[in-house]
């Protein structure tokens, strides 16, 4: 063979070796790297063995919605375990990981992805309070930054529970209420209740607690005030810890109104607030939205529309409190 054949035989073969080389990547890695594939941040104040409940109705609706895990989007999740102090750290991660969006669950992380990023899109799921007021948005209706989703107004419904109480309640006359320190909507929620309880004529007395270490220490307090009623102010410290507060209510004999059914569910007395897994469910689409093209900045903050109220009537005998018939035919959701 001449040196010229020789040549370009060899290089008939290098063409076809690097040929051959393209197809021999990875199949994980052309996935992550492909525009189709999406990496959602998620960021959540407690940990997931108590918060799954939440999530699964977020990732469930994805799923539904076309998005496969492996496939066409990857998941990275964070988890600060109830403690407020490691928000800051995850989400700062989220945003070194690159992440094309940001779906946080509740207020606290919420705040953290706000101050971590300005630039990647955020999907907030179950405010628990004003994001106007927080400065996390310009407006309801046009947020004009990277953040949209929904919130749960929580706060607005502080006093509603307590005429909830007075009704199951008449002869109530002292009333408490539970909030956590770390809870950026918190302080709103003890001025409605100051408010409402000035309405109906009721002493008032608020007990803050920073985490779980307080509990004990703060329904001693509240049973030193004799406090005939109690209202947990929303927040995710005291949803990772429902059951344990239904327990604490009943060694106490206190009647008590939590924020959503979860609380219900797990022991609680009554529960009035709207559904957090049909909050989960539309900050989802809200994700799937924003994927497709939509700018958070144009998609108004949405509210609830419609409210439960939860009785849990096992958990009423063990009280020996007797519920009006006025409130069952009213419930949502009984719990025998």
């Amino acid at each position: 063979m001449s040196v010229k054949g020789w040549k370009m035989n060899n290089r008939r073969k290098l063409v076809i070796a690097l040929g051959a080389g393209a197809f021999v990547v990875p199949l994980g890695s052309f996935a992550q790297t492909t525009a189709s594939t999406y990496r959602v941040g998620t960021i959540d104040y407690g940990a997931r063995p108590e918060r799954a409940v939440l999530w699964d109705a977020f990732f469930q609706t994805l799923r539904d919605l076309g998005y496969i895990e492996g496939k066409n989007v990857i998941f990275e999740q964070r988890w600060a375990e109830g403690k407020n102090e490691r928000l800051a750290g995850l989400a700062a991660d989220l945003v070194k990981q690159n992440v094309t969006i940001i779906a946080a669950a509740g207020t606290p992380a919420t705040v953290a992805a706000a101050h971590a990023t300005e630039t990647i899109p955020i999907v907030i799921a179950n405010l628990a309070g004003d994001p106007v007021a927080l400065r996390l948005v310009t407006s309801f209706a046009r947020p004009n930054k990277n953040i949209t989703g929904n919130t749960s107004l929580s706060s607005d419904l502080t006093g509603k529970r307590l005429e909830l109480l007075r009704e199951a309640i008449p002869s109530l006359r002292r009333a408490a209420m539970l909030w956590d320190k770390a809870s950026p909507a918190a302080e709103a929620s003890v001025r409605e209740m100051e408010a409402a309880a000035k309405t109906l004529g009721l002493d008032f007395r608020a007990f803050v607690v920073s985490d779980t270490r307080d509990f004990d220490g703060a329904f001693a307090g509240i049973a030193k005030a004799r406090a005939q009623a109690l209202v947990v102010a929303s927040g995710g410290l005291f949803f990772t810890e429902r059951i344990r507060l239904a327990e604490l209510a009943l060694k106490h004999q206190l009647p008590t109104i939590f924020s959503v059914g979860d609380y219900a569910d797990a022991g609680g007395l009554f529960a009035y607030g709207p559904d957090l897994k049909d909050g989960m469910r539309r900050a989802a689409i809200y994700v799937d939205r924003i994927l497709k093209g939509a700018k958070p900045s144009e998609l108004p903050i949405e509210r609830p529309t419609k409210f439960e109220l939860v009785i849990n009537l096992k958990t009423a005998r063990t009280l020996r409190l007797k519920i009006q018939q006025s409130l069952l035919v009213r419930a949502d959701k009984v719990i025998e």
